[in-house]
């Protein structure tokens, strides 16, 4: 019981900006708690609870995080922490349940990989120097696996190397250890926006491919003809078909992909083409 008042009580100094507030101190203090009497502990852990609650409430910050986590879609966004330091971990995972982020936390590289099934959808929360594979390797490990979690680098000892090695190699935060909350949380924030950005863009084009996988033979024909700008007259004479042919196939090619119109279409093949594009460049070039 005196645990969970403790942990209700360190949050509270957690996002007060001040680990040493009154409530904390009394709980960390044995002769007060063992001159408080079933009653006492009761109200104690009860006035922590919403103490807590309350300073969570009043916290702008938080409560934007909390909105920014909210996701409409199925698949759940994390944040995955990996820290070999206990303390760390244990202290960063009470900051994202208070904040209202799904995570889930590992001691290394190694008990990351063993868990990881893609697709992911959140962000990554690494530590860069840790026994065995460190974070910069397990970085580097998954974006050959195709993994695209936005990834933001913790090290205790920072240099400049190190920083542009992380940043050149996707990264998109790299803070030196200790962080204040705050920061920490803007970091978390701006990446979970980017994964569901990203997310949203990953939907829209297994929906384009799959509507032009519906498509007849005749009809991709004449979408990457629209696509090239040529106009129902030019695709008619070179298919040598009639004008109302190919005014009924594009009817039906709009209706297939949901499209409202010719230039929707293009744009749906421009989209799928710099996506394939991108995926082929990647391909060739390799890992950084």
């Amino acid at each position: 019981l005196r645990n969970r008042c403790l942990g209700n009580a360190f949050r509270i100094g957690w996002f007060c900006g001040n680990q040493s507030c009154h409530l904390h101190q009394w709980f960390s203090s044995t002769s007060a708690w063992q001159d408080t009497g079933p009653l006492k502990r009761r109200l104690a852990r009860w006035l922590a609870r919403e103490d807590a609650v309350e300073c969570i409430s009043k916290s702008s910050s938080i409560s934007v995080m909390m909105s920014t986590s909210e996701t409409s879609n199925s698949n759940p966004s994390t944040v995955f922490v990996v820290d070999d330091d206990a303390s760390v971990r244990r202290a960063i995972g009470l900051l994202l349940d208070a904040a209202g982020y799904q995570f889930q936390t590992f001691a290394s590289a190694e008990a990351f990989l063993e868990q990881y099934s893609p697709p992911c959808y959140g962000c990554l929360l690494l530590d860069v120097r840790m026994p065995g594979m460190d974070g910069l390797a397990l970085h580097r490990h998954l974006t050959t696996k195709g993994c695209k979690l936005p990834t933001i680098f913790l090290t205790a000892h920072g240099d400049v190397p190190m920083a542009v090695s992380a940043l050149k190699s996707g990264a998109i935060h790299f803070a030196e250890k200790p962080i204040d909350d705050k920061t920490l949380l803007e970091h978390i924030s701006t990446a979970m926006t980017a994964d569901r950005s990203r997310e949203i863009a990953e939907a829209e084009v297994r929906s384009i491919r799959e509507s032009i996988d519906a498509l007849t033979e005749r009809e991709r024909q004449i979408l990457d003809m629209l696509a090239e700008g040529k106009a129902v007259k030019v695709i008619a004479m070179t298919l040598g078909t009639s004008h109302n042919t190919v005014r009924n196939q594009r009817a039906s090619i709009l209706n297939k992909m949901s499209a409202e119109s010719a230039a929707d279409l293009v744009r749906m093949v421009m989209t799928l083409r710099q996506v394939e594009s991108g995926l082929s460049h990647d391909t060739l070039a390799g890992p950084p």
